[in-house]
């Protein structure tokens, strides 16, 4: 006879799949409860449309928000493994895998907070990075640009070649070093 009241597990084998504690995982709440009858204790990660504010246009498509809700599932509910690396490992990945995620706010649902509450923004639009969205570098000023603010076309950035001058340094630069930019 197994023994009665809670356990803790070390690792949980679910679909094939060895979880360990702190790994990531894929819930699908809708799924049954078999026995045995493990619950797992879990820590939630939030998409953007599901927390205060919903999806921004600076929220890459793979991005989570790590958050402080927890609660306790069935092990059923499991679906799949994922990964969830900061915004620095998940931009140097390759290939980026749809098991992987990044995240770099902290959101805390029940204070409706993000942490931290403010980060650095780009471009002549004033938003936060995206990985999704090419940016440029400018070779004077180092401030990063968005294309497509500047009117410029795939194309015109692959002409580029190594330098780029950004409108503020473009006019303290010789005509021949100027970028073509769209009208």
């Amino acid at each position: 006879m197994p023994p009665r009241g809670s356990q803790k597990l070390e690792e949980i084998v679910q679909n094939d799949l060895h979880f360990k504690i702190g790994d990531a995982c894929l819930i699908n709440p809708e799924r049954g409860m078999t026995l045995p009858f493990v619950m797992l204790k879990v820590v939630w990660y939030y998409r953007p449309e599901e927390a205060l504010g919903g999806r921004k246009v600076f929220h890459g498509e793979k991005e989570l928000f790590e958050s402080d809700h927890e609660d306790e599932i069935h092990k059923d509910t499991i679906i799949g493994k994922c990964f969830v690396h900061s915004l620095r490992k998940y931009e140097d990945l390759a290939p980026v895998t749809e098991s992987d995620f990044y995240s770099r706010f902290m959101y805390r649902p029940a204070l409706k907070v993000f942490e931290p509450d403010q980060v650095p923004v780009f471009c002549l639009c004033e938003q936060p990075y995206n990985p999704d969205k090419v940016m440029i570098n400018c070779t004077v000023c180092s401030d990063w640009f968005h294309p497509n603010c500047l009117g410029m076309t795939a194309e015109d950035v692959q002409n580029l070649a190594d330098e780029f001058f950004c409108p503020s340094c473009t006019s303290e630069q010789p005509q021949t070093k100027r970028p073509k930019v769209a009208d």
